[in-house]
């Protein structure tokens, strides 16, 4: 019995590997029929007799359309419209400006007039522009008479403040000025003072100095800066 099941079995595998491999064949066989009838369907014409084609309309693509003829345009009627009547002129009024005299004369212009100019040449002097004062020049201005003449001056022309008399302030004021070309005197500072009314004094007293001779710069009379101390003293 057992035999009989084996060989049934390997009978049943045989027939099944056997389809198995046929089953390939049957596909590729389908796929090549149905390429063929796909082919020949689209190879396929139809060829139709002239008496099948009645009634059927053929297109020419060489035929010319014939556009339907254009209406001219219709020419408007003239109408002629008469001249308005004109209103009769009970006075004609002609002006007559030609007649007219203008009492402007015409301007006349002024005739051109050349420069004339002068074959002479005229020196300009340039601007004298003041220089600054120096401090030490070739020459120092001086007192008139020397510095002798200069202490009298001062002796005799300064008065002692009374409220620095009464105080006993006593003390030597440095004064600067400047000695003009002429020899004036201006610019009058206080370097170092002693007090304000002895200060003022100094100031007061080399105001009133009569002109100076002047500094010198290589032989020409400048401006210098002066610098002088004065003494107050008083006398016990």
């Amino acid at each position: 019995m057992s035999n009989q099941n084996h060989k049934v079995m390997n009978h049943f595998q045989k027939t099944t590997k056997k389809n198995e491999r046929m089953r390939f064949v049957y596909f590729q066989l389908g796929l090549l029929i149905s390429f063929s009838l796909t082919f020949f369907a689209f190879e396929w014409t139809t060829y139709y007799s002239v008496k099948d084609l009645k009634g059927v309309k053929i297109i020419d693509d060489d035929i010319e359309t014939v556009l339907p003829p254009v209406n001219p345009e219709v020419e408007k009627p003239i109408v002629k419209t008469e001249p308005t009547p004109r209103k009769n002129i009970d006075k004609l009024i002609i002006v007559d400006d030609v007649n007219k005299k203008t009492t402007e004369e015409p301007t006349k212009e002024d005739p051109y007039v050349e420069p004339k100019f002068d074959d002479k040449w005229v020196e300009v002097e340039p601007p004298v522009i003041d220089p600054d004062p120096i401090d030490y020049p070739d020459e120092m201005p001086g007192f008139i008479g020397g510095d002798k003449a200069l202490y009298q001056y001062l002796s005799n022309n300064i008065k002692y403040p009374k409220i620095e008399i009464k105080r006993g302030v006593e003390g030597r004021v440095y004064v600067e000025f400047v000695v003009g070309k002429n020899g004036e005197i201006s610019d009058i500072k206080i370097l170092r003072g002693v007090s304000e009314s002895i200060d003022a004094e100094a100031i007061r007293v080399i105001k009133a100095m009569p002109n100076w001779l002047p500094g010198k710069q290589k032989g020409r009379a400048v401006k210098v800066r002066y610098k002088m101390p004065i003494s107050f003293k008083l006398i016990k």
